[in-house]
């Protein structure tokens, strides 16, 4: 009788010890409940958290292509501004707008400013940018499209310094009193890109990358800051006094 609870007491006990062994095993390695669930949310790589964001700018290719030179004759003129600069097609059947200099009825053609249906939004203008003055001629080329031209005149001749097929707003992004052009493609939430000059070389930086932000990127001209949100947090950045950077508002 005695052996047998001697037996009996040595199963209880290893069973005992193998089912705290198990338990162990089996939680050892496992987080506690609050750290699976932060492992599990992890870091969204679309979106930034930092509270300073490096700007990498990039060079532009300005390089001026060659004006094709056009009778006045071979034209159809729809309108003009400044005197000589004018605005045409080249075929009476086209809607296809394009904008040149008039040089003693001789037109060096710059490209296209885009669709009849807009011309009267054609429009053009004086503005620094960069610390430098320029002329920007301004078209449209659908109801999200946008053409503009900066000129720059050398002895009363136009040569094209950049194109870009976005609309552009003119601002001193980090308040030093030199003005930045800033693009904006796509509405209400935009890809955004920021020019500047360095060393006379025009560059541009993607603000929507700078941020890893997919969900678009809008700029707000009154408070002169850049806006993005990702799961109904929004985040406020403004350019940084000093260096190529955005600061976390």
């Amino acid at each position: 009788m005695f052996f047998k609870k001697l037996v009996f007491a040595r199963k209880f006990t290893t069973s005992i010890l193998l089912t705290g062994l198990f338990l162990a095993g089996c939680s050892g390695d496992r987080p506690n409940s609050q750290e699976a669930v932060t492992a599990s949310r992890g870091t969204n790589p679309s979106f930034s958290n930092q509270e300073t964001i490096p700007l990498n700018y990039t060079p532009v290719d300005t390089e001026s292509q060659v004006s094709n030179q056009i009778g006045y004759t071979e034209i159809f003129e729809k309108k003009r501004l400044n005197g000589h600069i004018v605005v045409y097609t080249k075929d009476q059947t086209s809607s296809e707008l394009h904008i040149g200099q008039d040089f003693d009825r001789q037109i060096a053609e710059f490209g296209t400013i885009g669709e009849e249906v807009y011309l009267n939004e054609i429009s053009i203008r004086q503005a620094q940018v960069f610390g430098e003055q320029f002329i920007i001629a301004s078209g449209l080329c659908g109801a999200n499209c946008s053409i503009n031209y900066l000129f720059q005149d050398f002895n009363g001749k136009l040569k094209t310094i950049l194109v870009v097929n976005d609309a552009l707003v003119i601002a001193d992004l980090n308040r030093d009193g030199m003005n930045e052009l800033i693009t904006m493609r796509g509405t209400p939430t935009a890809e955004i890109r920021v020019y500047k000059k360095v060393s006379g070389q025009i560059m541009s930086v993607n603000i929507n990358e700078a941020l890893g932000a997919i969900h678009g990127v809008f700029y707000n001209t009154e408070e002169n800051r850049f806006e993005t949100s990702m799961d109904h947090n929004v985040k406020k950045y403004r350019y940084c006094l000093k260096g190529d950077c955005l600061e976390l508002q």
